[in-house]
């Protein structure tokens, strides 16, 4: 597994992450993927292990009250293996407790985090989205606090506008906090929007990426068909995934069955290789239901796609950039 290093941070993360949302009984409301059991996680997170993969991608709202951290915390602990893993989790979204980060939150969701987690040290703990409510310095400068204190190695983010970002960086170098050191953000094959503005300010800021639903939901896995089900539908039980029921979509789907079929993959694993070969990103987030979906998804890792197939598959998904971009584009033929 390749180590790629987080921005300017000194953590360097495998290619892949395991990610923490469907690890335990599930959560009610928007964070529902939880469905593994402890003895499953265990095997999962064995599983992890043994691949390579150094980086578990949690937050407090995954699993039925923080079930995700805890099961992570108690693996930890009986594997013996802190020091091998870098803890990387979530706070900030609506839940229970609240809701956003104003600094007394931001104290109370880092320590509740440590507990569960059973450990002294987070090594990236990120804001889940940006906070529209609380100004944005005193947010850093409680972060930077807490990094000070040694509870916190580096912060990210989450879901942020690139506005938010440059306002982040800014402050931090006028007022000499660490800031953001890593953007966690939706990409893949469908969802491009954050190579409009985010990916060229964070190679220019040498901020990391982390990438959450590469497989956008599952429907790029490939297992999806155009041709209606009458009993199921095209999208079978899973009605999340109509919003990805259009055209393009479905012409992504087929570009990536030719891609596969060349490679004897699956299209899953090609989604994921595409990913990978972007420039920008860090580490792609990959959630499984068990130690086998994770070993399958892992070999993406070692799966390159030659210069035609990118292309094939940047032509398939590609999407209206919208302005500035199109008039740059045909102002001085590139953007």
């Amino acid at each position: 597994m390749e180590r790629r290093r987080l921005g300017e941070s000194t953590l360097e993360l495998a290619n892949l992450s395991l990610g923490g949302m469907s690890i335990g009984p599930a959560a009610s409301g928007h964070f529902m993927a939880g469905h593994t059991c402890e003895t499953e996680a265990y095997d999962l997170m064995d599983q992890a292990r043994a691949l390579g993969i150094n980086c578990i991608d949690s937050a407090d709202v995954y699993g039925d009250g923080g079930a995700s951290e805890r099961i992570i915390g108690r693996w930890l602990e009986d594997r013996g293996c802190r020091d091998e893993m870098i803890l990387s989790t979530k706070f900030g979204y609506a839940s229970e407790t609240g809701r956003g980060a104003a600094p007394e939150r931001i104290v109370a969701c880092l320590e509740a985090a440590l507990n569960r987690l059973q450990t002294d040290r987070i090594d990236l703990f990120q804001l889940h989205l940006q906070d529209l409510e609380t100004p944005l310095p005193l947010i850093l400068r409680t972060l930077e606090d807490q990094i000070q204190a040694g509870k916190i190695r580096f912060a990210g983010i989450s879901n942020a506008a690139v506005y938010h970002l440059a306002r982040a960086a800014e402050l931090g170098q006028q007022d000499g906090f660490a800031g953001f050191v890593s953007l966690q953000a939706q990409y893949n094959l469908i969802v491009r929007d954050v190579e409009r503005e985010h990916l060229p300010f964070l190679r220019d800021r040498q901020m990391g990426l982390l990438c959450w639903s590469p497989l956008a939901g599952g429907f790029l896995s490939g297992k999806y068909t155009q041709t209606p089900d009458p009993e199921l539908g095209r999208l079978g039980m899973d009605r999340r995934l109509k919003i990805y029921d259009k055209p393009r979509n479905w012409q992504i789907i087929d570009a990536l069955r030719i891609v596969a079929e060349a490679h004897g993959a699956s299209p899953a694993q090609v989604a994921l290789a595409w990913l990978l070969a972007q420039p920008a990103v860090t580490s792609v987030i990959v959630g499984a239901r068990n130690a086998q979906q994770l070993a399958e998804s892992a070999q993406a890792a070692s799966l390159r796609l030659d210069d035609e197939q990118m292309t094939q598959l940047n032509k398939a998904s590609r999407f209206p950039t919208g302005y500035p971009y199109d008039f740059l584009r045909r102002a001085v033929g590139r953007w």
